[in-house]
């Protein structure tokens, strides 16, 4: 017999329905290898852990959330719920780290079979480097982004081509007018931004601001690196494994499409040593690509149209 108070937590639920024998065994063995993880103060990862493998059934009723396993780990009348919601993500994020769970498309959470936990942890384990990382965001910029800052019309009178860079690499190297786009991965300082802005006379620099697209392009790089190559024999359960990470990186690297533009608008403009947040010009490609060709000195000579107001 369990031992349940007024309130039955999910993880006493999993241990009834093991002495019932109505979790196969190797599922079993696999939830108790969680029991190793560090406790988060009174709350064990395993509990986490079990809640979750239990909700995977019940996904189409009661979606695995973190507020849904939050309220159905809740231990004892008078806990501090906000406290036992963090210990739940703190839970969460020890399981995650271990290669136990992984987090959905949907912010729903799943609780791996031995496969995907084995395909998780080589995930996990491979080192991107900064070039590769680089070669991402390039191809994800060139893809959406970029389509929109190579070229500049102006007031329907004429088109100017942008010469594009992205941290010190040329995207596109024509064009009277020079865009230097900085991201993260360039680790620059805002000495070295204001330095190289003063002396670029015919453009400006663009610096990308940081967020969850870094964590993206990791993850893309992880993912493509630990799939087996193409013709690889291999289970049916891990093909199945396979089409879902391939999924997944095809998903990431959609996201980054348009995580990036974001980024721009949120980004922050170098012009002759002084800094501007994108916003300032409406975080718009248009606005801020004219403003690029009202300020460089190159403009008049080459187009023949007057600008004025410069």
């Amino acid at each position: 017999e369990i031992e349940v108070g007024p309130l039955v937590p999910f993880d006493r639920v999993f241990e009834g329905a093991v002495q019932e024998r109505a979790v196969k065994s190797w599922e079993v063995e696999n939830i108790r290898q969680t029991e190793a993880l560090e406790k988060a103060d009174y709350l064990s990862a395993s509990a986490v852990a079990k809640t979750v493998f239990l909700l995977q059934p019940l996904r189409d009723f009661l979606p695995c959330t973190a507020d849904v396993v939050a309220a159905l780990t809740y231990p004892a009348l008078g806990i501090d719920p906000d406290k036992h919601r963090a210990l739940v993500d703190e839970c969460i994020q020890r399981l995650r780290d271990n290669g136990y769970i992984r987090r959905q498309e949907d912010g729903t959470y799943k609780f791996l079979s031995a496969i995907e936990q084995d395909f998780e942890r080589q995930v996990s384990s491979k080192v991107v480097t900064t070039p590769e990382k680089l070669s991402i965001l390039k191809d994800s910029l060139e893809k959406k982004a970029l389509t929109s800052l190579r070229r500049f019309t102006y007031k329907g009178v004429r088109t100017f081509d942008v010469a594009v860079s992205l941290d010190g690499q040329d995207v596109s190297k024509e064009g009277p007018l020079k865009l230097k786009l900085y991201s993260p991965l360039s680790a620059k300082r805002r000495e070295d931004l204001e330095t190289e802005s003063l002396a670029l006379k015919e453009g400006f620099i663009w610096e990308l601001e940081g967020g969850t697209w870094g964590d993206k392009l990791q993850r893309v790089k992880q993912i493509e690196k630990a799939l087996p190559s193409e013709g690889r024999a291999a289970s049916q359960e891990e093909e199945e494994v396979y089409r879902t990470y391939r999924k997944q990186a095809e998903t990431l690297r959609d996201e980054l499409q348009t995580d990036l533009i974001q980024a721009l608008r949120d980004g922050t403009i170098w012009r002759e040593g002084e800094a501007k947040l994108a916003t300032a010009h409406g975080g718009d490609y248009a606005q801020v690509l004219s403003c690029l060709l009202y300020t460089s000195d190159a403009a008049d000579e080459l187009d023949g149209v007057d600008l004025g107001g410069r």
